[in-house]
């Protein structure tokens, strides 16, 4: 493992989950009301509703101090009977699917983020022909082309999921700063893929509340 990038004591799970067209306004409702019960047994670092680029789906991102830790959470909400009964048995019906990744924040990309919590963001997965880790330089580039434009909330390197993927999340003022987004990645640089997805901050979550 490159010890460039991975200099870390949390473990970080980024979930996507899509929701059933019909059932998903009964979604938002039941989740903005229970979703205490989740939170209750580990922290949320982000929580986004997606908006354009992609419909009826949310991507959430859970803090663990490790591995063995996110277990150890998973088991207790397998016992959390108020959970199961005033959540889970709801939420079963309406998903269509569920992704998760076990992904990793560089340290070198602390001092680059900010503490912004209003959107709109958006999501930007990268895939690269060959281990994202040895792209890093390439990553640190294309960040600070948007640094003066736009605010960096996440920056994730996945660990266990789709494989050579990178995952930055970024903030604007409005949702038209999003229209001029370029996309000059080219093969030279590695990048095979590269899709985008506009969200705006669940109200459930403090950190990315609108």
């Amino acid at each position: 493992m490159n010890s460039r990038v991975v200099s870390r004591a949390l473990c970080l799970e980024l979930r996507t989950y899509s929701l059933k067209p019909e059932a998903f306004p009964k979604y938002l409702a039941l989740t903005n009301e229970k979703f205490h019960l989740r939170t209750a047994h580990s922290k949320l670092n982000g929580f986004w509703l997606h908006e354009l680029g992609g419909l009826n789906s949310v991507t959430h991102l859970w803090e663990y101090d490790s591995l063995e830790h996110r277990a150890q959470v998973r088991d207790a909400l397998g016992v959390d009977k108020d959970w199961i009964s005033e959540y889970v048995v709801n939420l079963l019906p309406m998903l269509a699917e569920q992704v998760n990744s076990v992904v990793v924040e560089p340290e070198w990309a602390h001092s680059l983020k900010s503490n912004s919590k209003k959107g709109p963001f958006m999501m930007e997965r990268i895939q690269f022909a060959s281990e994202a880790r040895e792209n890093e330089e390439v990553v640190k580039a294309l960040v600070k082309e948007k640094l003066d434009a736009f605010d960096l909330t996440n920056l994730l390197f996945t660990d266990v999921g789709p494989n050579n993927e990178v995952t930055l999340i970024w903030r604007a003022n409005e949702l038209s700063d999003f229209c001029g987004w370029t996309r000059e990645a080219s093969e030279k640089q590695g990048i095979v893929k590269r899709e985008t997805i506009v969200m705006k901050g669940a109200p459930w979550c403090p950190t990315t509340n609108n």
